[in-house]
């Protein structure tokens, strides 16, 4: 994962760091870099004790239980996208 975090820092760079510290092995299956303006609310849930976890934004609300509401109903579907632009033409038809 080469993505550059704000940091200057790659995603493979801060989990072989996070490795190191915790001593346990990290794995990260699909993740999207977000941002947020002020009138937007981030959501965040964890599940089984960490092994899963999703964030949420809501765009045009600042209700955050409600993002966090959103981020539990993700991780109990599992979905297979992160974003509408990842879905194929087929599976849309």
């Amino acid at each position: 994962m080469e993505t550059t975090l704000p940091n200057g820092k790659s995603v493979d760079e801060r989990i072989k760091e996070a490795i190191s510290t915790i001593g346990e092995k990290l794995s990260v299956r699909r993740f999207a870099i977000r941002t947020k303006p002020d009138n937007d609310a981030f959501g965040a849930y964890l599940h089984m004790g960490g092994r899963i976890g999703v964030l949420t934004v809501v765009e045009g609300s600042t209700d955050e239980e409600a993002a966090r509401d959103v981020a539990m109903h993700i991780a109990a579907i599992n979905p297979k996208y992160v974003s509408s632009e990842q879905v194929s033409e087929e599976e849309i038809n």
